[in-house]
């Protein structure tokens, strides 16, 4: 893949004569996003490897579940948002995504990428990377926000959808593909915002 600094495009005179500037963008300036990608079913997994195999820096969250079969059980992992990879790319970079092996489409609204917020993402890899139990929950528009100040989670905001006595469960989202996951955190260390 070639990387691209520099792009040109037309410039337009301005109304007093000359030009407005150069003529020049420096896309090296230009920060990545997260971009979500719906992938085929059950390819979540080989859709990520193949993009990282192509240099694209990818997120895909886990989660390890007990399966049964009639004559064993098993710890395996699977996603934690069935369908759903994380990308983190420039916009210029879209179109080498969308036309990877496993890609459906990227997420967005009127058929544009849309970019997540990096906070969530981040949420989101704070909770995997802890030894917190989490699971997939509905996602939620009501509920008081909170900061978690304490523990592995400090720093990351959600909603407490359920209070009890010594612990709330508290629900992080991705709004972009309205998927979240629910977390129980001490009383203490939360904090209304």
């Amino acid at each position: 893949m070639t990387l691209i600094t520099k792009l040109y495009y037309n410039v337009l005179p301005k109304v007093g004569g000359g030009l407005e500037d150069d003529g020049v963008i420096d896309l090296s300036k230009e920060n990545p996003n997260w971009y979500a990608v719906y992938t085929k079913s059950r390819h979540e997994k080989l859709t990520s490897k193949f993009l990282v195999s192509r240099g694209v820096v990818t997120f895909l969250p886990l989660r390890s579940v007990l399966s049964r079969w009639k004559d064993r059980k098993k710890l395996i992992t699977v996603p934690l948002f069935p369908s759903y990879v994380f990308v983190n790319i420039l916009q210029k970079d879209i179109h080498n995504v969308i036309y990877s092996k496993g890609v459906l489409r990227m997420v967005g609204i009127n058929g544009v990428p849309y970019p997540i917020p990096n906070e969530q993402i981040e949420s989101i890899e704070k909770l995997v990377k802890s030894d917190l139990k989490y699971d997939p929950y509905p996602y939620v528009n009501i509920g008081a926000e909170a900061e978690i100040k304490n523990g592995p989670l400090a720093g990351v905001v959600g909603k407490i959808i359920e209070k009890r006595p010594s612990k709330h469960i508290v629900v992080l989202s991705v709004d972009l593909i309205k998927r979240s996951v629910s977390v129980e955190v001490h009383v203490h260390d939360i904090e209304l915002l």
